[in-house]
């Protein structure tokens, strides 16, 4: 479920700067702009998306057009590997999932499974790059590390098959 309200933070800070008793408003500029900076950095203008225990966020191979930032509650990363689930990792309050995709236009290398009820804000490809000049040039640089990281990647996964085949030769070798 996503909420397109607008973030209940910035209604508060418009209301009380256009309160109409003076001794309700803001004093100060300084004050106002605290408040507005304090918001900011919450990233409070991003809509918030929950998820059930149980319920897949992020599917491997889909294009990824959202990433997420964990708010609440826990999930697990892993991808299909030979048939089975292979976990990568698990992420909580604070961590960042679903990026890579976003940034390198690509589809997505894993999958998502909330774990607990998980409540995230998402942010789109679209939200990151309509910035202007600045989030153009920020994201091209990102999106360049993140193919970077997605060449280095496959070339993992590329040796774990090698290795795997390796070891099943030596463990067929007779002593």
């Amino acid at each position: 479920m996503v909420d397109h309200a607008l973030p209940i933070q910035l209604c508060k800070i418009a209301l009380k700067a256009m309160a109409p008793r003076r001794e309700d408003r803001y004093q100060t500029v300084a004050d106002l702009r605290e408040d507005l900076e304090h918001f900011l950095r919450t990233y409070s203008f991003f809509p918030r998306v929950s998820f059930a225990a149980g319920e897949m966020m992020i599917r491997e191979g889909e294009m990824g057009d959202s990433a997420f930032i964990i708010i609440d509650g826990s999930c697990e990363v892993f991808k299909q590997s030979g048939g089975k689930e292979v976990h990568l990792r698990e992420l909580s309050r604070g961590d960042v999932l679903g990026e890579i995709a976003v940034f390198a236009n690509q589809v997505r290398t894993a999958s998502v499974r909330a774990l607990t009820p998980v409540t995230a804000i998402q942010v789109t490809r679209d939200q990151i790059v309509k910035d202007g000049e600045y989030g153009y040039w920020v994201s091209l640089f990102t999106k360049a590390l993140a193919e970077r990281f997605m060449e280095k990647e496959q070339q993992i996964e590329h040796l774990e098959r090698k290795l795997e085949r390796l070891s099943a030769r030596v463990s067929n070798v007779p002593d």
